[in-house]
């Protein structure tokens, strides 16, 4: 997964999450965490845990197009290879479902506020700096997590190709060709490069 760290299997928590409220923080949620299904394994069918905000829901042995996802706009997601990886980008609950066969599903996910103090973030860089290329070409950067010590570099844009919304979660430099910024509150915002009349995104949830 682009940008975050290996993790081990979740064990699904028994709790049901279908009566939590849309930015609950219950005492028994799991932190920013990499939460894997595998649609060869019945066992995970109609299954409903509670994660933290940044986390990635991570579905394996499923064909493209076969996931479903409601409400899209809490999921930033992006296939490969028979695996898709969302990012939960949003507070409140998400339903993933898979057509086709293998089925999977229905998974309802609670999407939680970070918890203070802050629970385990594997799914989440820390304390680097992370660095993108504005020349390069092609769909919107994969959604990351990081936390509030990360450095986003961004290289090889001029001083008006930059934008952050919202800007008062981080604070930016400037200079030959290489924008720095430093995140000073938690949230979910967004950058976007424009280079050569290429527009590019990327998608950031910012946890302490």
């Amino acid at each position: 997964m682009p940008g975050a760290a290996a993790a081990d299997r979740v064990v699904p928590s028994p709790a049901d999450a279908h009566d939590w409220p849309t930015a609950a923080r219950p005492s028994d949620c799991m932190g920013a965490v990499i939460y894997r299904v595998d649609a060869l394994d019945a066992g995970w069918s109609q299954a409903s845990v509670c994660i933290a905000v940044g986390g990635v829901v991570r579905v394996e042995n499923l064909g493209p197009g076969t996931l479903s996802i409601d409400p899209a706009e809490r999921v930033s997601c992006w296939y490969e290879a028979a695996i898709t990886e969302c990012r939960l980008i949003g507070t409140g609950r998400v339903r993933f479902t898979a057509s086709g066969t293998p089925k999977v599903g229905p998974l309802t996910v609670t999407v939680a506020e970070a918890s203070v103090p802050p629970k385990p973030s594997p799914a989440c860089l820390s304390a680097v700096t992370h660095t993108i290329d504005a020349l390069e070409g092609g769909p919107p950067w994969a959604a990351l997590c990081v936390k509030l010590d990360v450095i986003l570099r961004v290289e090889n844009l001029g001083p008006d190709g930059f934008s952050a919304v919202p800007a008062n979660m981080v604070s930016c430099a400037y200079e030959a060709g290489v924008w720095e910024c430093r995140f000073v509150k938690a949230g979910t915002m967004t950058i976007t490069t424009t280079s050569s009349g290429q527009i590019r995104s990327l998608i950031l949830v910012v946890v302490k």
